[in-house]
């Protein structure tokens, strides 16, 4: 049986754990095969790691991505027609889901030490995230007793369990991090990560203007031409989100975000009070992991869903439902649920 995965634990780092520790495991072959992967790890290897743990098809596959990737901050955020989590990525074989460099914060390994015996390596790396949103500790990236860079090529992520020279990473000088704007874009990353409920991209696109609006007349200069910059990439995403359903428009929708992470770490003190606002006006919420057992089909001209039904052992197809308003011509998306329709079980691709 393979070792549990702890909380953000990264997924090359699980990987790692497994071979060290549980060698004579039968099951052990398959952090084995994924041992020459284990640098850039791909829908297939999070396939077969959410197979391992236990939890099945499509719904393990992202229950993997958003608990323990930083692609969870990216996921959140959605067009209210969207019912998938991370969109065709299900069997989209280039999508990469391991980092080529790995991060750890002494204070957590400390920690984790006291309390559990053991530590491991979490899913910091991407969206500039530089501080422990937890400690408000600078992340180290290079071994702080020979300087190499943790990655495959020079200090592999072995040393957090093998230490390196006889010293292990527990005993690293912590280093206080006094930029604010750097420790609040890693709480808003963190929250995103964990976030509970899908968020609306329109309803949070029209929250951070009117934010950045207010925000505006009270300030000057090079603090005004940073909130205009801000707004008007929030301003092209709000557009995005308020287009008809396409294919394309979902994959630039999640490239968007990152703007979304800058707006929410200046305008507000804490992520509490943009959610606050946000839900507000949102009204109803969907539940992120009732979105995990969707994918989104890989076709270039149509939006298409595939719902696995684990129970029915059954997948069910569907399309989202759009109306068009005759005054403003805007697009306005039903309540009721999209159409479905019954459909064969297509395999996944290979690797």
């Amino acid at each position: 049986m393979p070792l549990p995965i702890q909380v953000d634990e990264s997924l090359q780092s699980y990987v790692r754990r497994n071979l060290l520790l549980c060698w004579g495991d039968p099951k052990a072959a398959t952090f084995e095969a994924l041992a020459a992967t284990s640098r850039v790890i791909k829908a297939d290897a999070v396939r077969m790691l959410a197979a391992e743990i236990g939890w099945p098809g499509c719904y393990g596959f992202n229950r993997l991505v958003h608990c323990h990737t930083m692609h969870a901050a990216f996921h959140v955020i959605k067009n209210d027609w969207d019912i998938s989590y991370s969109g065709s990525d299900y069997i989209s074989p280039g999508v990469q889901y391991s980092e080529p460099v790995a991060w750890f914060c002494p204070d957590c390994v400390k920690e984790d030490v006291a309390t559990k015996g053991f530590s491991y390596w979490r899913r910091y790396g991407k969206a500039n995230v530089s501080v422990c949103y937890k400690h408000n500790t600078v992340l180290l990236r290079n071994c702080p007793f020979c300087g190499k860079v943790f990655t495959r090529a020079d200090h592999y992520l072995d040393v957090m369990w093998r230490t390196c020279d006889g010293r292990h990473l527990a005993e690293a000088e912590s280093i206080a991090n006094h930029d604010p704007l750097a420790l609040k874009r890693a709480e808003v990353c963190q929250r995103l990560c964990t976030s509970p409920i899908i968020i609306s991209g329109a309803h949070a696109a029209w929250v951070l203007l009117n934010k950045a609006a207010a925000l505006n007349d009270q300030v000057t200069g090079e603090a005004s031409a940073e909130i205009l910059s801000i707004s008007a990439r929030i301003g092209q995403a709000a557009a995005r989100f308020a287009g008809a359903p396409s294919p394309s428009s979902s994959r630039v929708i999640e490239t968007t975000t990152a703007g979304f992470i800058d707006a929410l770490a200046l305008f507000y003190d804490s992520y509490d009070d943009f959610e606050k606002e946000l839900l507000s006006l949102m009204g109803t919420v969907r539940r992120t992991d009732s979105l995990w057992s969707c994918y989104m089909e890989a076709d270039r001209k149509y939006i298409q869903y595939v719902e696995e039904d684990y129970k029915q052992g059954l997948k069910y197809w569907s399309y989202p439902s759009i109306a068009w308003n005759e005054w403003d011509h805007r697009v306005r998306y039903h309540n009721h649920p999209p159409r479905r329709y019954n459909c064969c079980n297509s395999p996944l691709p290979s690797k």
